[in-house]
């Protein structure tokens, strides 16, 4: 990234999880990005039971052109693209385990097995706090949206990232199982070595795919 224009980066963490996802991202991002990581509300969550109700208070804080991209994790990611859709969010947005259609088996897994385990019991101690302020029928609203069709009416780039569960990136692809017009919209990039929190286990490689996307943004 060169000149002076300042680089603002958004990112969004997913269902029943919090900003500190990406902390082991942020010093391996490029100098001079501007990060905003945000938490989902706390006292408001228990209310909102649609990925609807997130992306409404997602552009109480977030205005149309108030950052050069987003990336945003799970159910995160669900919610910019459904912001973007409605014409209220202009960033292009990097998706990060964040699904255009309901996932298959290849994508239930949380984590790597082996994985560090201060990430296991890390993670697992985040979403069973979290995940206690949620509505309980929003996880299958989750588990069933398809927003390809929205994906026409979002005004700038949409790319993806994916822990590859040791198998590489072509069996990623083939996972995901999308309309060609989706896979030649929206490129995917695998992340080796990694599952649903890519950013915490192999926070390099999340690093230098963000910031391969901000520098296109940028």
């Amino acid at each position: 990234m060169t000149g002076k224009t300042e680089v603002r980066l958004l990112l969004l963490p997913g269902y029943a999880c919090t900003a500190r996802i990406w902390e082991p991202v942020l010093p391996l991002l490029p100098g001079g990005v501007h990060v905003t990581s945000l938490d989902w509300p706390r006292g408001l969550t228990p209310g909102f039971r649609h990925i609807a109700d997130f992306t409404d208070w997602l552009g109480t804080v977030a205005g149309p052109d108030d950052f050069t991209a987003v990336a945003a994790h799970s159910m995160g990611g669900m919610a910019a693209l459904t912001l973007a859709a409605r014409g209220r969010l202009n960033a292009p947005i990097i998706l990060v385990e964040s699904f255009i259609k309901p996932p298959g088996p290849f994508f239930r897994s949380l984590l790597t097995p082996g994985c560090a385990p201060a990430i296991e019991t890390s993670v697992k101690a985040m979403l069973a706090a979290e995940g206690a302020r949620y509505a309980p029928e929003l996880r299958g609203e989750l588990r069933g949206s398809d927003l390809s069709g929205s994906l026409g009416s979002i005004p700038a780039r949409v790319s993806a990232l994916y822990g590859d569960r040791g198998a590489g990136s072509g069996a990623v692809i083939k996972s995901l199982d999308w309309p060609k017009a989706v896979l030649d919209s929206v490129p995917v990039t695998a992340i080796p070595g990694s599952c649903h929190f890519p950013m915490l286990e192999n926070p390099r490689a999340t690093a230098a795919a963000i910031a391969e996307e901000l520098g296109r943004a940028g």
